[in-house]
């Protein structure tokens, strides 16, 4: 019985489809970057701390941190085809680009926000159409184990 329980499991049944991979490539280039945004406020603490800044490093490195481990668990869960992983995958893209958006509007100047916000709404349409179409996909959908039959 647990054998075939086994067979039944998405990422042992199919390969994964392209859309899933590159997601896949997406949060894992995030998730990097975020790895080194963390581990780059670490080693220039005492630099970071002598500047004015408006955000401080602690805020910084906790965000950092926060979105590479995220990242990571989306990757894992994604990787894996577990059932919670397209609604934590949409959820952590809705939040990221939230707070984006925040920052920009409440802690940055004027002048970043005039010469920036065409392109950032461009962007985070463009990458939040893409990621809830990937997931939308029915190929994606079979990967995770949802079933695309209608009951009428």
């Amino acid at each position: 019985m647990q054998g075939n329980q086994e067979n039944n499991h998405p990422a042992k049944r199919d390969a994964r489809p392209a859309g899933i991979i590159l997601l896949l490539l997406c949060f894992a280039s995030a998730s990097l970057y975020q790895l080194l945004r963390f581990s780059q406020t670490l080693l220039n603490w005492k630099t970071l701390n002598s500047f004015s800044l408006s955000y401080p490093p602690i805020c910084l490195a906790g965000e950092s941190l926060f979105w590479a481990l995220s990242g990571g668990f989306t990757i894992w869960g994604i990787w894996r085809g577990l059932r919670w992983a397209p609604v934590f995958c949409g959820s952590i893209s809705l939040g990221f680009s939230a707070v984006y958006w925040i920052k920009l509007l409440v802690i940055f100047d004027v002048s970043t926000l005039q010469t920036r916000w065409p392109v950032s709404l461009i962007l985070t349409i463009f990458g939040l159409g893409i990621i809830l179409a990937i997931l939308n996909l029915k190929s994606t959908q079979a990967y995770f184990g949802k079933n695309q039959d209608k009951i009428t």
